[in-house]
C-alpha cells in the first residue's frame, strides 16, 4: 500500500508523474455540467483542478503527497479562479 513517503518519493523521481494535460474523461464532460463545486480527491499536481478551476468551477483538493501539492502551487496560473489545495490523507 502507498503511504505519503511512497508517493512523495515517486513524484520527486520524475518531473510530471500524470502529465501536464487533464484527463480525456473531464475535457469531454466538462461542458454539459453546469458550474459549481468541485472536490478533487488524490489531486496529484493539479492538472485535472486547474482545468476545472479554469472553466470557472470552485475547487478543492486533497492529496496525501506534500511534493504533489507543492508541484500543485508552483503550477498556478493567473487569475480570479483558483482551486484550494490540502496535503493529507483523506480519512
Amino acid at each position: 500500500m502507498m503511504n505519503a513517503d511512497n508517493w512523495n518519493e515517486a513524484y520527486k523521481r520524475t518531473k510530471q508523474l500524470w502529465g501536464s494535460e487533464p484527463d480525456h474523461v473531464l475535457t469531454e464532460y466538462a461542458n454539459p455540467v453546469p458550474s459549481g463545486h468541485i472536490l478533487d480527491l488524490g489531486i496529484g499536481e493539479g492538472r485535472n483542478s486547474l482545468f476545472g478551476a479554469e472553466l470557472g468551477y470552485s475547487v478543492e483538493g486533497i492529496d496525501i503527497s506534500e511534493v504533489a501539492v507543492g508541484r500543485c502551487m508552483e503550477a498556478l496560473r493567473k487569475g480570479e479562479k483558483r482551486p484550494i489545495w490540502h496535503s493529507g490523507g483523506v480519512f
